[in-house]
């Protein structure tokens, strides 16, 4: 088959299927070949022509990940270098595999605040697993997070987990005196 002819036979398969069937049929495709699909297919910002990815997709790489996603803040910037690793297939993240992400996406890693930003990214918003040591892993809700954004309204909109700092065994109230 001559190539001129392939896609008058893509019409023909694709033409009796709905616009959103036909997008669908058209990322499998490109799924299954190991081909990347682009942004502008996927519903990201216009204008950003990089490359973004499917469910089962290549990331591209970390620089266009990071543009495609915008991350605003330390924490969010964690936890897109760690969605990034986990879309090449890493679910463990050490401080140096993710700084070498964020280096490599031409962001600046701040080596002297990684502790207190990656608790921030834990305890406060949520995106990290609690009691992985000095392993991170991404948490449902980070990985929900970072799959919502650029969307900040998508993204603010998910249920948030319940995280916070621990108890101290002083902090329970006292009973009121009766008078």
């Amino acid at each position: 088959m001559a190539v001129a002819q392939i896609p008058a036979k893509l019409y023909e398969l694709l033409a009796p299927l709905t616009p959103e069937e036909r997008a669908r049929a058209v990322q499998a495709t490109l799924i299954l070949f190991g081909d990347e699909i682009p942004v502008k297919s996927l519903g990201g910002k216009p204008g950003s022509e990089g490359k973004q990815l499917g469910k089962f997709g290549n990331p591209g790489d970390a620089g266009e990940f990071f543009h495609s996603k915008d991350p605003q803040n330390k924490g969010e910037i964690l936890a897109v270098a760690a969605r990034y690793r986990e879309l090449k297939g890493e679910e463990v993240h050490a401080k140096s595999d993710l700084k070498g992400v964020i280096v490599d996406a031409g962001r600046n890693f701040d080596d002297a605040h990684f502790a207190r930003d990656m608790n921030n990214a834990r305890r406060q918003a949520g995106f990290f697993n609690l009691g992985t040591g000095r392993e991170a892993r991404l948490s449902y809700y980070g990985k929900q997070y970072v799959d919502a954004l650029p969307d900040r309204a998508k993204a603010g909109a998910l249920n948030r987990p319940k995280v916070g700092a621990r108890k101290s065994p002083g902090s329970k109230k006292k009973p009121a005196k009766k008078v």
